[in-house]
C-alpha cells in the first residue's frame, strides 16, 4: 500500500512539473511571437514614416535606414549602409558635426539644424532629433531629420519683406 502512494504521489508530481514546463513554454514561445509582431509594427512605422530615420553605429556607420532617408539622399539600401554619417555632410560642416556628437553623447538627446548632402551633391537644410538608445547592449545614435527647406525659404521672405516694408516705410 505505502509503495503504491509512494508511486501515484510520483506521477502526480510528474505530471504536475510536466504541466507546469508545458506551461511556461507556452508561455515563453507566445511572448517571443508578441516580441517578433511588435518589432514588426515598429519596423512597418519607422520604414514608412514622413521623416528621415537613421540608425548609426558608435563608429559613425549607418546601420539601418528608412524609405524616406533613401529617397530624400538619392542612395539605394545597400548604398547607404556603407556610408558613416560624415559621408551626409558637407565638408564645411565637419567639425560642427563632431561638435554636435560630443554634446549627444554627453546629453544623451540633442535637436539641432545642420545641413545634409545628397548624393548628387546637392544639400538641404534639415532639424534634426537625435538620441542615444541602447539595443542588444550597443550604443547606437537615433536621428529622426525633417526637411525644412520650405520653412527656411519662408523665413528668407518674411525677413526680405521685413527689411523691405522698413526701406519703404
Amino acid at each position: 500500500l505505502v509503495s503504491i502512494l509512494v508511486v501515484a504521489a510520483g506521477l502526480i508530481v510528474y505530471y504536475w512539473w510536466r504541466q507546469l514546463r508545458t506551461s511556461f513554454l507556452a508561455s515563453h514561445y507566445q511572448a517571443q511571437l508578441d516580441k517578433q509582431l511588435l518589432e514588426q509594427r515598429f519596423h512597418s512605422v519607422t520604414k514608412h514614416a514622413n521623416d528621415i530615420i537613421l540608425l548609426v553605429n558608435q563608429d559613425g556607420l549607418i546601420v539601418d535606414a528608412n524609405n524616406r532617408a533613401l529617397e530624400v539622399f538619392g542612395y539605394s539600401y545597400q548604398q547607404i549602409m556603407e556610408l558613416k554619417i560624415s559621408d551626409l555632410r558637407p565638408d564645411i560642416d565637419q567639425e560642427k558635426s563632431l561638435e554636435q556628437r560630443r554634446q549627444l553623447e554627453e546629453k544623451g538627446a540633442l535637436l539641432f539644424e545642420a545641413s545634409f548632402l545628397k548624393k548628387d551633391g546637392s544639400t538641404f537644410p534639415a532639424e534634426v532629433s537625435a538620441r542615444l538608445i541602447e539595443l542588444d547592449g550597443h550604443v547606437y545614435f537615433q536621428g529622426i531629420l525633417r526637411d525644412i527647406t520650405e520653412r527656411k525659404r519662408a523665413e528668407e521672405q518674411i525677413t526680405f519683406l521685413a527689411h523691405h516694408d522698413s526701406l519703404t516705410g
